[in-house]
């Protein structure tokens, strides 16, 4: 390997310098700055792998060994399904503190559209056929650890927020159609353990003709799941595939629209919800790639959060590129690269 990265050092050398003899014999001799950017540009300088090292979106360092980046992936998947039990919790309390059927808040879309009721179930299927095209992205991704642990880490975030904002003020059921279960009127361990485990297994979709437990409303779950999904496959796939990145956010909103046409959320939890799962989302990608800097703002030094952020994110310098190589593969030889995909910033 090390014979291989001289020799490509030597040709690219070489390539270079008969580059720059070219054009030193040509009439831009007394502007040597557009020499170097020339004979820069045009002649790439690429690694043993075959990557641009002159491409800024390409310069991605993993410091972190596999056992590090597997103890990251393990913590934030752990914080994710903490968070999710805290939901469930959360939800128990709120169920039984409902306020009466008969009393929905003013919405202009609930007021205004009839109720279906069979809309809700099929905004439960996409959301599964949403997850399941970014766990197949995630795995087929060449850091996929770094990938899990993002997600991991947002929605862990996005549903601690959730389980605090369902406890603190809660709404009226958007329609008395919807069958909720009837209160406990004994909220005791059982109670909260057996309602909590069900939420949990449920995995927070709401299947019709069910009873459910009420009052997770703002902000609405079903809308992170199918947001999150969007902005994974647009971040993380190439920007040549523009149209893709256009249907899965015209699925998204299709899914969304079916949650309200079932009158399951109020708008103001679909507006909500989608706001601070893409400004999280955009925010935690735009401070992941510069890491250290960050490090040497002193006002961040009292910001609670910053050390976790810091314990996911250090050891990573630049952009994750969009970079994909067949999974499971122990064969070095094999383990190459099977697509590689550059995009501008």
């Amino acid at each position: 390997m090390q014979v291989e990265t001289e020799i490509v050092k030597v040709e690219m050398a070489a390539r270079k310098m008969k580059l720059v003899s070219i054009i030193l014999r040509r009439s831009d001799v007394n502007k040597p700055e557009k020499v170097a950017a020339m004979s820069s540009e045009t002649v790439p300088m690429l690694d043993v792998n075959g990557v641009n090292v002159n491409d800024v979106n390409e310069l991605f360092v993993n410091k972190d060994t596999l056992k590090q980046n597997c103890l990251k992936t393990a913590s934030a998947f752990v914080f994710l399904v903490l968070s999710f039990v805290l939901t469930g919790v959360s939800l128990v309390f709120t169920h039984e503190r409902l306020p009466h059927r008969d009393r929905r808040l003013p919405d202009v879309f609930l007021d205004n559209v009839e109720r279906r009721g069979w809309g809700i179930s099929v905004a439960d299927v996409m959301i599964i056929v949403a997850v399941v095209s970014c766990l197949l992205l995630v795995i087929a991704h060449r850091h996929r650890l770094i990938l899990l642990r993002r997600v991991f880490l947002l929605m862990a975030l996005l549903y601690l927020l959730r389980a605090l904002t369902i406890f603190v003020t809660v709404l009226p059921i958007p329609d008395a159609q919807l069958n909720c279960l009837p209160p406990a009127n004994n909220t005791n361990a059982t109670t909260i353990v057996t309602r909590s485990f069900t939420f949990i297994l449920s995995g927070g979709l709401t299947l019709e003709g069910n009873s459910i437990l009420c009052g997770d409303y703002f902000y609405s779950g079903h809308t992170v799941i199918l947001t999150m999904a969007a902005l994974v496959i647009q971040e993380y796939t190439p920007q040549s595939w523009f149209w893709v990145h256009i249907a899965a956010w015209l699925y998204a909103f299709v899914a969304m629209f079916l949650i309200l046409l079932a009158h399951n959320h109020y708008t103001l939890d679909i507006v909500v919800a989608y706001y601070i799962t893409v400004n999280l989302f955009r925010t935690y990608h735009a401070m992941a790639e510069d890491v250290e800097k960050l490090k040497t703002i002193p006002l961040l030094d009292h910001v609670i959060w910053f050390p976790v952020f810091y314990y996911f994110e250090s050891n990573l310098v630049g952009r994750v590129p969009r970079r994909y190589q067949w999974p499971f593969i122990t064969d070095q030889s094999t383990k190459q690269v099977t697509t590689s995909l550059h995009h501008p910033v």
